[in-house]
C-alpha cells in the first residue's frame, strides 16, 4: 500500500513553498517605483507583454495547485479504498484465527498474536478515520459502516456512533438506510442512549415492513431483516442490563419470526430467540401478548 500520509505531507510542503515564494515576490516589489516606471514608459506593448507574462505565470501557478489538489484527492480515494479492504481482510483473518484456536485464543501464550492483530487494526482504523476527516468525499455509507463496526469490535461504541450516523446520512435507498440504522441503534443502546437507540431500531424495522409488499424487493428477505432488527434490539438491551425493555420487545421478535416462511432463516432466528429466552430468566409471562399492539404502533 502506498504511504498516503507521506504523500500528503510532501504535497503540503510543496504547496506551502510555492505560496510563500509568490508572497515574498509580491512583497519585494516597490509598487511606488513600479507605478512611476509604468507612467514613464512609451512602449506600452512591452509593458503589456510583461503584464501578460505575469498573468500567465499566475494562471500556471493556480493550475498547478489545482492539479496537485486533484491528484491528492485521487490518491486519498485510492488509499481509502485499500484501507477499508485491509480492515475487512483483517477482520476475516481474526475471526478465522478465533474459530481455529477456540478457547486457546485467549490463552496468555497467544498474547503476542492478539496484540499484533489488534495493533494492525488500530493503525488501519486510525488511517481510515484520518482520510474521512481530511477528505469527506471519500466516505460512503458502506465504508462508514465498516469503520464503525471496527470501532465497536474494539469496544469503543461511543466512538463508533459518528460513523454509523454518517452511514445513515449517506444512504441513498430505503434499504441501505434501514441496514445502517441497525448497528447505529444497537451502538446507541450500548453507549447508554437506550431510548434513542430503541427508536432508531424500531424505525428500521418499520422500513423493512413497508418494503415487504414492494415488488422491487424480496418479501422474505425484508421479513428476515425486520426480525433480525428486533433481535438486535432485544440483545442490545440485554447487554445494557435493560431486561425490562428487552422483555417488552421480545414479543415483537417472536411475532416477526412467526411471519418467516424460509425454514433455514427462521431456524437461525429461533436459535437466537431461545438464547434470549434463557437470558431473560425463562419468565414465560413476559412473552405473552400484552403490550404487543402498542409496540407495533411505535415501530
Amino acid at each position: 500500500m502506498p504511504d498516503v500520509l507521506q504523500y500528503f505531507a510532501e504535497y503540503y510542503q510543496y504547496t506551502r513553498g510555492i505560496i510563500c515564494s509568490l508572497l515574498a515576490y509580491i512583497y519585494s516589489i516597490d509598487w511606488t517605483e513600479f507605478t512611476k516606471f509604468l507612467a514613464t514608459q512609451k512602449d506600452w506593448a512591452l509593458v503589456l507583454a510583461a503584464l501578460s507574462a505575469f498573468i500567465i505565470s499566475l494562471t500556471t501557478l493556480i493550475f498547478t495547485i489545482s492539479s496537485k489538489r486533484a491528484d491528492s484527492k485521487t490518491a486519498a480515494s485510492k488509499g481509502f479504498e485499500e484501507t477499508i479492504s485491509d480492515i475487512i481482510d483483517l477482520r476475516q483473518k481474526r475471526e478465522e484465527l478465533r474459530f481455529e484456536m477456540g478457547s486457546k485464543w485467549d490463552d496468555y501464550s497467544n498474547t503476542p498474536l492478539r496484540v499484533a492483530v489488534n495493533d494492525k487494526r488500530e493503525v488501519l482504523v486510525a488511517r481510515a478515520r484520518y482520510l474521512i476527516r481530511r477528505y469527506k468525499t471519500v466516505a460512503t455509507d458502506a465504508s462508514c459502516l465498516i469503520v464503525g463496526a471496527a470501532l465497536a469490535d474494539m469496544g469503543r461504541n461511543a466512538e463508533s456512533l459518528q460513523y454509523y450516523k454518517e452511514s445513515v446520512k449517506l444512504s441513498r435507498t430505503n434499504v441501505s438506510q434501514a441496514m445502517s440504522m441497525k448497528p447505529y441503534g444497537r451502538a446507541l443502546i450500548l453507549a447508554g442512549k437506550t431510548g434513542k437507540g430503541r427508536k432508531i431500531l424500531l424505525k428500521s424495522a418499520k422500513i423493512f415492513k413497508s418494503l415487504e409488499n414492494n415488488s422491487g424487493y424480496d418479501r422474505e428477505t425484508m421479513r428476515f431483516e425486520r426480525a433480525d432488527t428486533y433481535r438486535r434490539l432485544v440483545a442490545a438491551q440485554l447487554a445494557a442490563q435493560q431486561k425490562i425493555g428487552a422483555a417488552k420487545d421480545y414479543a415483537l421478535l417472536k411475532e416477526a419470526i412467526a411471519a418467516l416462511r424460509d425454514p433455514n432463516r427462521a431456524k437461525a432466528l429461533e436459535d437466537a430467540s431461545s438464547e434470549i429466552h434463557v437470558a431473560l430468566s425463562g419468565k414465560e409471562e413476559i412473552f405473552q401478548p400484552g403490550t404487543l399492539k402498542d409496540d407495533a404502533k411505535a415501530s
